[in-house]
């Protein structure tokens, strides 16, 4: 019978970069983020999979579809198809940490240097343009008060610091992760051909 630390299952290690995880096209190291080890398949695969809000709402709704929700309020806006891209991909580090939720987040600034360092070589690897964080929050804050809205029944009725921003009139309904992934690899392929972008 071979021995094991119990503890250790699970928590693979190399000597150059530290831990790694598994990616469904090989091998990450989240304290050694590279450009070479970014997959755009990776990214849009595991966001469709990691749930929003904990998976706290009525149904689970992915990342992928908060950020496909957020290019599309941009397009209904008039951005261009830079900022589209950018809002796009503004999460796309949680395909490799998870999505952290804000209180947790807020109290924990070594995760948000991770969360950082990562989506920089993203951003490198994909070519994502600069956004200015205003734009990202206006745009990001909206879909998460819409999903909050159509999809926690039993949320409070208003969460505190919650902006003023319109929401639409539609309702928001939960995708499969099948769904998402699909729809945001649509989106994705169509905004880096618009981009001039290389597939």
């Amino acid at each position: 019978m071979t021995h094991h630390n119990d503890n250790k299952a699970g928590f693979e290690t190399d000597r150059d970069r530290g831990p790694w995880q598994q990616m469904p096209g090989g091998r990450f190291w989240p304290m050694d983020p590279r450009e070479e080890d970014i997959r755009a398949s990776d990214i849009l695969h595991n966001l469709a999979q990691v749930n929003r809000f904990g998976g706290s709402t009525d149904a689970p709704i992915s990342v992928a579809q908060h950020s496909v929700q957020c290019a599309m309020l941009a397009w209904r806006a008039g951005y261009n198809y830079e900022t589209q891209y950018a809002l796009l991909m503004h999460d796309a580090a949680e395909a490799y940490i998870g999505d952290m939720q804000r209180p947790l987040k807020s109290m924990i600034p070594e995760f948000k240097k991770i969360e950082h360092r990562i989506f920089e070589q993203i951003r490198n690897a994909l070519e994502i343009p600069y956004c200015d964080e205003h734009t990202i929050k206006f745009f990001d804050n909206m879909a998460w008060m819409w999903e909050k809205r159509d999809l926690f029944k039993t949320a409070e009725p208003l969460w505190p610091h919650t902006p003023d921003i319109e929401l639409p009139e539609e309702i928001t309904t939960a995708w499969s992760w099948e769904l998402a992934e699909e729809r945001m690899t649509e989106i994705y392929v169509l905004m880096r051909r618009e981009l001039c972008l290389k597939p």
